[in-house]
Formats: C-alpha cells, sequence, structure tokens
C-alpha cells in the first residue's frame, strides 16, 4: 500500500464528494480508489466516510483526518518549492509544561517571524493528552511511547 497514495486519495475524495470522479481525475476505476480508501481505514484501524449510494458523509474522526491531511499536503508541497514561509493554517502543539518553557518558547518569536501567515496554539501540561480528541498535531513528551499508532 502506496500510504502517500491512500492519502491523496481520501483528500480527494472528500473534496469532490465522489470516489468515480477521483477516479476519473487519476485515470482509474472507481473501485481502485475505494480499495485505497479501505486499506487506509484499515490500516488506520478507523472508519473516515459513512458511505451509501448516493452520498459520502465524514465521521468525527474522518473530519479531523481530513483536515489535518489538507494541512500536510499543503505544507509539503510549499515545502517542495521552497515557499514555506507562506504556511497557514494553526499549529496545535503539546509539551510539558517544563520542556515548554525552556526548550520550546525561546524559538517562538524566531518561528513566528519566519511563519506569519501560520497561528500556533501551544498547550503545555503534564498529563497525556489525547491527540485526536484535542486536536493535536504534535505532541512532544519525554519517554516511552505507550501507543504503537502514534509516530
Amino acid at each position: 500500500m502506496d500510504l502517500l497514495d491512500c492519502i491523496q486519495s481520501f483528500v480527494r475524495v472528500v473534496e469532490t464528494g465522489s470516489f468515480s470522479a477521483v477516479a476519473r481525475e487519476y485515470n482509474t476505476t472507481q473501485p481502485t480508489i475505494s480499495k485505497r480508501i479501505a486499506a487506509l481505514e484499515e490500516y488506520l484501524d478507523v472508519q473516515f466516510l459513512t458511505r451509501s449510494t448516493t452520498k459520502l458523509q465524514l465521521t468525527p474522526e474522518g473530519e479531523c483526518f481530513f483536515e489535518h491531511c489538507q494541512f500536510l499536503l499543503d505544507t509539503a508541497a510549499e515545502a517542495s518549492v521552497g515557499r514555506r514561509q507562506n504556511s497557514i493554517g494553526t499549529l496545535r502543539i503539546n509539551c510539558s509544561v517544563a520542556f515548554g518553557q525552556y526548550q520550546v518558547m525561546p524559538y517562538l518569536k524566531g518561528f513566528l517571524e519566519r511563519y506569519p501567515n501560520l497561528k500556533l496554539n501551544l498547550s503545555m501540561s503534564d498529563h497525556f493528552v489525547d491527540l485526536i480528541e484535542e486536536g493535536i498535531d504534535l505532541a512532544i513528551r519525554i519517554g516511552e511511547v505507550k501507543d504503537p499508532n502514534l509516530i
């Protein structure tokens, strides 16, 4: 499975509202696009779309994943052509209080000057947060990773 292909297909299906339209864009078949989305859902063990014969509906997890995928694909595309300074959106970061105070905050001013169109939401807490539920893009923690699905 090509994970990037699956993610790009998912994003386009959500944007167009149609598996068939995406299949035409990629010069492939509707079942191929459907299989990519199903493989992505199986790989991540979550359902992103509720499907019927006439309608596609994002699940709450699908909405969150879609927003993150859009941001990541846009950021990756901009970075590939050297346009990182034009990054837009909100980056949500969570870290421990001490790490945030000593290792993150000293760099915030320079970071925000470099990326003026990027909004930063930094939350610092000493308890672990549910990344998906809280909508966190990046969590910085010290210690052993307990959830093998986290990267």
